[in-house]
């Protein structure tokens, strides 16, 4: 007979890393150690990235290559409550781990990307960036999306250089001295 193998990964959604696993086919996944997360508890294993299946570690069995990922309880918060997931689209930016929020509360403003040669303008509830997240009053109701922001840079000039730069609504001018060295054009 031929014994088929199947590849697990784990995502632990900001938590520790989880080795990937190689298992036999029709066979049960050991369970692997909880993975930790600063400020989370860890809420289990589930089969779908929306974490609505979870996996049953006595009696779902590996028919395929599998990707497992984790979900996480914000620590403190009373149990029972309902959690929803807060993703970040940084629109370019450095990637944001997934945040566990309970229902009616607030998301840490301490959320931050960054991306070369932009600045971050802030956090938004829309795509196209026309309403824009209020840590401070807005609550989570619901799994929810927030996007990045961004403010173009004007190019860096080189230094020392005496130059005039714009951007289309801002203008720069560089004055400093400039020494030729021999020989240079």
């Amino acid at each position: 007979p031929i014994i088929n193998y199947y590849g697990v990964e784990f995502v632990s959604n900001g938590g520790s890393e989880v080795a990937s696993l190689v298992i036999e086919e029709n066979t049960l996944i050991p369970e692997p150690q909880m993975p930790s997360r600063t400020n989370y508890v860890f809420n289990g294993w589930y089969m779908d990235e929306e974490l609505t299946l979870a996996w049953d570690f006595e009696n779902d069995l590996v028919t395929k290559d599998l990707t497992l990922y984790a979900s996480w309880y914000p620590e403190g918060a009373e149990p029972g409550l309902p959690v929803y997931i807060v993703s970040f689209e940084t629109n370019g930016g450095t990637s944001v781990n997934l945040e566990f929020v309970v229902e009616n509360h607030l998301i840490s403003n301490t959320v931050t990307t960054t991306r070369e040669d932009f600045e971050f303008v802030g956090w938004y509830k829309d795509e196209e960036l026309t309403t824009p997240w209020d840590f401070d009053v807005d609550t989570v109701t619901s799994n929810i999306t927030l996007y990045a922001k961004w403010h173009e840079l004007a190019p860096k000039l080189p230094a020392p250089i005496n130059g005039i730069n714009f951007n289309p609504s801002i203008f720069f001018i560089a004055i400093g001295t400039y020494d030729f060295e021999e020989g240079a054009n």
